[in-house]
């Protein structure tokens, strides 16, 4: 079983003198999941690294039990000389578990292996009181129901990783304020990991859902943003490969930009003209049945369900509103790609209906303001659910195996 790893990171990483050997592992074991199997002499092409490095990392990833190697004859007419290892990732060599927190009343679970494929999986909907103890008690539930299920115990885990919506410092792993679901700046990663005895790393569902593109989706780019519309508006982006969280791991916080719209729609965090809103599933229900800022239907989902049903059907005063909702979307997105220059750009839905009726408005007002020069070189992709939260937060607790132990 895979050492534990230090759950957290105790500063920046580019802080940390070890970067430079933590990135060549990654990328190693990186190129070994997407190549395998593959000798050594390919990685070095793969790679761009030096024979001598490759060699090194090697021989420590087969030390710790993440690679297997099965020998071939050398390669040429005569197949003599040294043989050739063929190296692939030991996929049971580590489990980790993810858990995506949608809302106050959706969580995802799920076991994956150290190649991410999926071992166990199961989703509640317990409503959650609204603190950090009642998050914290959720989720150790839910993994320990898991883990049963999944015949794993919890203290043979290598790391869990949590995703859930709202402001979530990924380096200390405390979730500074996340409406609806913990009332008060509260250290998550430090209580679980206590509690669970494993390494547990917390960040924002747009960040867990931007891993999940990363490390899942096809074609692979390594330049890219994924932003999220739920109960709040969210957005995770990778820039030549990394995800960029900032120093306090909180960048991207695409729902909290002011759109200068001097708009009468008050946002959650008490400020006016964010993105969330005017884009969010809360607003869009809001105005939809006529609620003003701290209106709450007595059930969000049959009020979102209902909503959208009238949407559905053309009621034109709905339709006005996500037209709304789509033209703002279209403006914040133009600009994320004038900023950042993604090859792509992934919009998730959590009510997937609203892709469809969004998208045609949202394209239009996206390709208005965005250069034609940088609009030809963007894929926009709408994509209706949230289903890879769960997957997108496994992910999180596999990078940092992948990283290599933090010092």
């Amino acid at each position: 079983m895979m050492p534990k790893l230090p759950g957290g990171s105790p500063e920046p990483a580019f802080r940390r003198p070890d970067l430079s050997r933590r990135l060549n592992r990654s990328r190693i074991l990186l190129a070994i999941r997407r190549h395998a199997p593959v000798t050594r002499q390919g990685l070095e092409q793969i790679t761009g690294l030096a024979a001598g490095t490759v060699q090194v990392i090697v021989d420590e990833l087969l030390a710790e039990g993440l690679l297997v190697a099965a020998r071939v004859p050398a390669a040429g007419a005569s197949g003599r000389g040294r043989p050739r290892l063929l190296l692939e990732l030991n996929s049971r060599a580590a489990l980790i578990a993810g858990v995506g927190v949608f809302g106050p009343d959706r969580m995802q679970f799920e076991i994956a292996d150290l190649g991410g494929g999926r071992i166990a999986a199961l989703e509640s909907s317990t409503p959650l009181p609204g603190s950090g103890p009642a998050l914290a008690d959720a989720i150790a539930g839910g993994l320990d129901q898991l883990a049963g299920q999944a015949g794993v115990a919890i203290g043979d885990l290598a790391g869990v990783g949590v995703g859930l919506p709202g402001l979530v410092d990924s380096v200390s792993g405390v979730v500074r304020w996340a409406p609806g679901i913990v009332a008060e700046s509260y250290p998550l990663a430090d209580v679980l990991q206590a509690r669970l005895g494993v390494p547990v790393n917390v960040d924002n569902t747009a960040n867990v859902a931007a891993r999940a593109e990363y490390w899942f989706s096809e074609p692979r780019t390594d330049d890219f943003a994924v932003v999220l519309v739920g109960q709040g508006v969210g957005m995770g982006f990778y820039v030549a490969g990394a995800l960029v969280t900032g120093p306090a791991g909180m960048a991207g916080e695409i729902g909290h930009m002011k759109m200068g719209l001097n708009s009468p729609i008050r946002c959650v965090c008490g400020a006016w003209d964010c993105v969330t809103a005017h884009v969010s599933q809360a607003s869009i229900v809001r105005q939809g049945l006529g609620l003003g800022f701290e209106g709450r239907p007595d059930n969000w989902r049959a009020a979102t369900n209902e909503v959208l049903a009238r949407a559905q059907s053309g009621d034109p005063r709905i339709t006005a509103i996500l037209d709304g909702a789509a033209g703002v979307l279209g403006k914040a997105v133009a600009n994320v790609a004038t900023l950042i220059g993604p090859a792509r750009i992934v919009i998730q839905f959590e009510a997937g209906v609203m892709a469809g009726l969004m998208g045609p408005a949202l394209t239009r007002a996206f390709e208005a303001q965005v250069l034609p020069q940088i609009r030809e070189r963007t894929e926009l992709v709408l994509r209706p659910g949230l289903s890879s939260l769960g997957h997108g937060a496994a992910a999180f607790a596999l990078e940092r195996i992948y990283a290599g132990p933090q010092i």
